[in-house]
């Protein structure tokens, strides 16, 4: 057992002065003032931050996405997509595994200690499974383990390019041919890693887009009866409400309540174009917003 001192201690019922923090066998024991081990020094010892919603592998385009042309009034939110598919089509497992250790590392780095992973690279390039389903997965959260950080991992469902359209080549490599398989595939990667202390799995329908309403409604159910988290994509940007409004005649959030998909397990990641009616809905069901700056 070690008694940490720190000039300043961020504790549950607030900031206590002069803190003493008591670690027992890896677990904080105690919070308060007295005696300690060991002086900090002039420090803030402070609860680790949650990353809620992460892209590992796209820590390769970092900063080399979105643009706006010298010449257009206008950015073009599309615009990055062309450099992640090229990210998401290079790697191999190994790969995989080490661009999401580089990721993680800076996160644990710089005070965060538990990370949404919302997890879309699932096939081979082409979208032929691995011989284990979850094989990228595996590595992402065998990542996660080395590094040391908890990690709910949010395996994404994708099996269109929108309402109507199938995905395309690019998207390969993201895609469940059916619900049933996609639902397998998470109860397996549950089951696997359901004795590691820092690992969770989530259910993470990719976007109102990217599944039907068949795909959201059984992903809401088996989210009642496991009670799995969900993470999903809402109001990101304007062409998803007008798809959402052409499919179901109303915007992504009223179309998840009538689903089932809204409550205190879901997480509508972005939020970014939310209307009033949006609004009343997310104070009666009461999800998280994750939004993402």
């Amino acid at each position: 057992m070690t008694a940490y001192k720190a000039r300043y201690l961020i504790a549950p019922n607030g900031v206590i002065e002069n803190g003493v923090l008591t670690v027992d066998d890896g677990q904080i024991s105690a919070i308060g003032t007295g005696d300690y081990d060991i002086d900090l020094g002039d420090v803030v010892i402070a609860p680790g931050i949650v990353n809620g919603h992460s892209h590992a592998f796209q820590r390769l385009i970092r900063g080399r996405t979105e643009y706006v042309l010298r010449d257009t009034a206008d950015d073009d939110f599309w615009s990055w997509r062309t450099q992640m598919y090229a990210a998401a089509d290079s790697l191999d497992p190994a790969g995989i595994e080490i661009v999401s250790r580089m990721t993680f590392l800076e996160m644990a780095l710089t005070g965060i200690s538990t990370v949404g992973e919302f997890h879309y690279v699932h096939h081979q390039p082409g979208g032929r499974p691995y011989s284990d389903p979850n094989e990228l997965a595996n590595r992402v959260i065998q990542a996660a383990q080395d590094v040391g950080i908890r990690i709910n991992l949010l395996r994404v469902a994708y099996h269109r390019g929108g309402h109507g359209r199938p995905t395309s080549p690019q998207q390969a490599r993201f895609t469940d041919e059916r619900i049933e398989t996609y639902l397998e595939r998470v109860a397996a990667l549950t089951e696997h890693w359901q004795s590691a202390d820092r690992v969770r799995v989530g259910f993470a329908p990719h976007s109102v887009r990217a599944v039907s309403g068949e795909w959201l409604a059984r992903i809401a159910a088996e989210s009642e009866r496991t009670g799995q988290v969900i993470h999903i994509h809402a109001c990101e940007q304007r062409r998803e409400l007008a798809e959402s409004i052409a499919e179901y005649g109303a915007p992504p959030i009223p179309v998840f309540a009538d689903l089932g998909l809204l409550g205190s397990r879901t997480t509508l990641v972005h939020g970014t174009h939310l209307e009033d009616r949006d609004l009343d809905l997310l104070a009666r069901f009461r999800p998280t917003v994750c939004a993402c700056p």
